[in-house]
């Protein structure tokens, strides 16, 4: 399989992949804003955006901290709360969720909802 062509088919993702293969197929919980920034506050974060119908879009480590500044941080919706696109620029959010790697560098996937 080509993993460099695959698409986002279905939410939520059951595993998470970049052009060599999979990466994880293990979520480890959802994370909230403050979760994230928690993350960034430690060290580099790598973020990878899942849209149904696109591929994976992966953030290169050294962009994460303008990344989270420039589009995530005013999009990542609260795992628990009710969350409605009017509310949110551009009326989209994501969903955060960190994935277990055998990589130090934590991963943060954003499921995007528009």
């Amino acid at each position: 399989m080509k993993y460099e062509l695959q698409i986002v088919s279905q939410m939520p993702l059951r595993e998470i992949w970049d052009e060599h293969g999979i990466v994880s197929e293990n979520t480890i919980c959802e994370l909230s804003p403050s979760d994230v920034t928690d993350l960034l506050r430690a060290g580099r974060v790598r973020f990878v955006v899942a849209d149904i119908g696109k591929p994976l879009q992966w953030v290169p480590p050294e962009e994460c901290y303008e990344f989270w500044k420039s589009e995530a941080k005013t999009h990542i919706a609260e795992p628990d709360a009710r969350n409605y696109l009017e509310n949110s620029p551009g009326e989209y959010y994501y969903f955060a969720s960190k994935w277990k790697t055998d990589k130090d560098e934590p991963i943060v996937l954003l499921a995007k909802s528009h």
